[in-house]
């Protein structure tokens, strides 16, 4: 039996932050189930970038709780552990650490037969690998769609019903299917959630996702809509990191519509926000769906090479659409660094891999940006 006295404590000023039960409940003596509240408080808080620190500080105590118990159900517990891990570990941008961490979550939770948290790790691990790693992100598809198949008629809880189809919404935007998405992303909205902060994680992805759909559709307008929607959430939560990747992206639509004023000011808008963030990696966020991420930024040419190395991955990859934004976005920060002639160089160079590539809409498009910016520039004359 353990000295309720020597128990670990948890951090005062979170404690400080939560209601009178939700406080009571991480404070309890019964270890294991202090424990499990510590957990549901973490589910509860969004991932974001700007939650990092906070997340990691209660799953700091939970696994010092859980350090004092053996047994099951303490298993069971250490599974949810490391799924919170994994999750924090994605949200700070460390992908490698969190692929890890979720690979042990899954062989635990095979262990202990915990269905749910399997199906939140498979679902978790597609939407960080949708983007950069499609072959395994193939493989993590069809293992969670095996296990729901398994489970058929089992009621699963909402949570883990979201984290399922959001899985399954940045799988359709890293494959270009637009029908899927729009199906995804209307599943997603008729859930019926638990009113927590988790919900602003939700309509941050939702957004996003819409913004996705909506730039692979051709439809600017609706897509800086949504993206600027996106950008309240994450400006309102100090999500910086992901803040920036959305006011790049609306940079890179701006020099589209020729509106290159405003292009140079979401950029800077993105370097600021980038400067905030202080991430020491990159990882392309799964719901903008786009092989870029501007987060480590420290300056203009550090987002012109990230952007740059953007436009190369997209045609490796084949996809006409994230090429046209990597490089769009890229002019828009030549334009704020003042590099008004090397943009244009820029989209030369850009037009004719389009071109080489049979993207004939993208060339067309870059073509006509090239120009307007040219007539900006006052090198045209009408």
């Amino acid at each position: 039996m353990v000295d309720p006295a020597a128990l670990p404590r948890p951090p005062a000023d979170l404690v400080d932050e939560l209601d009178p039960s939700r406080r009571q409940a991480v404070l309890q003596t019964d270890v294991l189930a202090a424990a499990r509240a510590v957990l549901l408080v973490v589910d509860e808080t969004p991932p974001f970038s700007s939650t990092v620190r906070e997340r990691s500080r209660w799953l700091a105590f939970a696994r010092s709780l859980l350090a004092t118990q053996e047994g099951d159900e303490a298993d069971v517990l250490g599974v949810r552990l490391f799924v919170s891990i994994a999750r924090t570990a994605f949200a700070a941008r460390e992908t490698s650490p969190a692929l890890i961490a979720s690979r042990q979550a899954l062989d635990l939770a095979r262990d202990v037969g915990d269905v749910e948290s399997v199906l939140r790790i498979h679902a978790g691990r597609v939407a960080f690998q949708a983007v950069g790693a499609r072959a395994e992100a193939t493989d993590e598809i069809a293992e969670m769609q095996g296990v729901l198949a398994a489970h058929v008629g089992s009621d699963l809880p909402a949570s883990v019903d979201v984290e399922v189809r959001l899985a399954r919404l940045a799988w359709a935007g890293a494959r270009g299917d637009l029908v899927a998405m729009r199906s995804s992303l209307a599943n997603v909205g008729r859930l019926e959630l638990p009113k927590t902060d988790w919900l602003h994680f939700l309509a941050w992805a939702s957004q996003s996702a819409l913004a996705q759909l909506m730039i692979r559709s051709g439809q600017r307008t609706h897509a800086v809509r949504a993206l600027i929607e996106a950008a309240r959430i994450a400006d309102e939560l100090d999500a910086h990191a992901e803040l920036a990747n959305l006011q790049g992206t609306v940079a890179g639509i701006a020099v589209q519509a020729g509106d290159f004023e405003s292009a140079v000011s979401h950029a800077e808008s993105a370097l600021a926000a980038a400067s905030l963030a202080g991430a020491p990696h990159g990882q392309p966020d799964p719901w903008l769906g786009m092989p870029y991420d501007l987060a480590a930024c420290k300056d203009a040419a550090g987002a012109i090479r990230i952007m740059a190395e953007s436009a190369v991955d997209a045609q490796t990859v084949s996809d006409p659409d994230a090429f046209l934004q990597s490089v769009t976005s890229m002019v828009a920060f030549y334009l704020a660094d003042d590099r008004a002639v090397e943009a244009l160089d820029a989209l030369g160079e850009a037009v004719a891999a389009a071109r080489d590539n049979g993207h004939q809409t993208a060339a067309r498009l870059l073509r006509e940006v090239s120009e307007h910016l040219l007539g900006d520039l006052g090198v045209l004359r009408n």
